[in-house]
């Protein structure tokens, strides 16, 4: 999400359980597990910014996907599980109502690090086959058999050899 407005080869976009801003989500996950006066979290979180961005020469507050949603127009699905205790359902929903392109929002059962139910994944790959494989046509949408008429003279027809008739 934070490079995809930038690429445009990318063409389509799965997000599982993101968070929308790290900073935010910093801070929620220190409260969770003590209770600490916001502006020491504040003190503590910019220590960590500064030694980060020392080391590494890289800025934490540059992680903020919820800005990324506000331009990007590249197919989106967004999985969140309901009872994920890492990253609260609340980012997703946050960066979904941001989130200028196309998109979809599906949650599941499971916590953060649970499998994805069939559905969920099934949802996805007809997602990814949508944007991403031309021609495709999902068949819970469109059934191309349905205006296929029995025609009673085979003869005229090619049959394929698993037995399919060549429209």
């Amino acid at each position: 999400l934070l490079y995809s407005h930038k690429d445009k080869r990318v063409s389509a976009i799965c997000m599982d359980s993101p968070f929308a801003d790290f900073r935010r989500l910093a801070k929620e996950m220190c409260l969770n597990v003590i209770r600490i006066p916001n502006f020491l979290l504040e003190t503590a979180i910019n220590i960590v910014s500064r030694t980060v961005k020392k080391k590494n020469n890289f800025d934490i507050d540059t992680l903020k996907p919820i800005e990324a949603a506000k331009v990007t127009e590249t197919p989106a699905i967004f999985v969140h599980a309901k009872s994920d205790e890492l990253i609260p359902i609340q980012h997703t929903i946050d960066i979904g109502e941001e989130y200028i392109g196309e998109r979809s929002i599906k949650t599941c059962e499971g916590g953060h690090n649970s499998a994805r139910p069939r559905v969920v994944l099934d949802e996805i790959g007809r997602f990814f086959a949508k944007h991403l494989v031309p021609g495709y046509i999902d068949e819970r949408e469109t059934n191309i058999f349905e205006d296929v008429e029995q025609d009673s003279n085979d003869n005229n027809k090619e049959k394929n050899d698993k037995g399919f008739e060549a429209l």
